[in-house]
C-alpha cells in the first residue's frame, strides 16, 4: 500500500512536469534504472522525470525504493524498508555530440520504516524515521538518439550520510522540429518557424494579338 502511494506521488510529479512542458514549449525526460547504496549495501529501483530548460539546465523529482530487508540490532531482528524522494538539478557540460557530464545538486528526503518485536514486552513495534539531506554529486551520459544512458554518483550530506551509484536510461519527450546534439540532456533543439518571403510573381506573356501580327505569314 505504501509503495502504491509512493508511485502516485511520482506520477503526480511527472504530470506537473508535463503541465510545465505544455505551457513553456520545452521538453521533459522520463526514465529509470537501478541504485546501489554503498552505505547500506542495498540495490534499489529508481524513477525520475526531468524538466529541461534551454540547452544546459534541467531539474526534476526522483523516487527510489530499496524494498525490505532484515537487520539485527542488539539481538533484535528488525524488518526495514526505505524510500527516497529527491529533487535534483544538473548543469550540462557537453564533451562531444554523444557524451556529456554534469554536477548534481539537490534535496533528499528519506523515509525508513522499521518493524520488530519489543523483547521486554513481546509487543510488535513500528517505527517511522524521516531524514532530510542535501545531495551533491556528479554524473555522465551517453546519447542514443532520443534516449540516453546515464551513470551517476551522489552523496547525501547528512549523519551518517549515504553514498549512492545510479545506472539507468531516460527517454525524451517534447514538441520539437529536429534532433540536435547541442542539448545534452534531452538532445532536443527547438526551431522557430521562419516566414519565408513570398515567391516572386512572374507576369503572364502578352497574349494581345492583332490582325497586323499575322500579315507576315500571308
Amino acid at each position: 500500500m505504501t509503495f502504491l502511494k509512493n508511485i502516485k506521488v511520482f506520477i503526480l510529479s511527472v504530470l506537473c512536469c508535463l503541465s510545465a512542458q505544455m505551457m513553456q514549449s520545452q521538453s521533459i525526460s522520463v526514465g529509470g534504472g537501478f541504485e546501489y547504496n554503498m552505505s547500506i549495501d542495498e540495490v534499489g529501483y529508481h524513477l525520475r522525470a526531468y524538466y529541461n530548460i534551454g540547452e544546459h539546465i534541467c531539474f526534476g523529482p526522483e523516487f527510489t525504493t530499496f524494498g525490505d530487508k532484515r537487520i539485527v540490532e542488539d539481538g533484535v531482528d528488525i524488518d526495514e524498508s526505505s524510500v527516497e524522494y529527491n529533487l535534483n538539478g544538473h548543469y550540462i557540460f557537453e564533451l562531444s555530440h554523444k557524451i556529456g557530464t554534469y554536477p548534481i545538486l539537490g534535496l533528499n528526503h528519506t523515509r525508513i520504516k522499521e518493524e520488530y518485536i519489543e523483547p521486554t514486552t513481546n509487543e510488535p513495534v513500528q517505527k517511522n524515521i524521516n531524514t532530510w539531506a542535501a545531495n551533491l554529486g556528479w554524473g555522465t551520459y551517453y546519447n542514443l538518439k532520443n534516449a540516453s544512458i546515464f551513470f551517476e554518483y551522489h552523496t547525501s550530506i547528512s549523519t551518517p550520510g549515504d553514498h549512492i551509484l545510479s545506472l539507468g536510461a531516460f527517454f525524451n519527450f517534447g514538441n520539437w522540429a529536429s534532433i540536435s546534439s547541442s542539448n545534452a540532456v534531452s538532445n532536443i533543439r527547438f526551431i522557430r518557424p521562419v516566414n519565408a518571403p513570398p515567391s516572386p510573381v512572374r507576369p503572364l506573356p502578352d497574349l494581345n494579338f492583332s490582325m497586323a501580327s499575322f500579315s507576315k505569314f500571308e
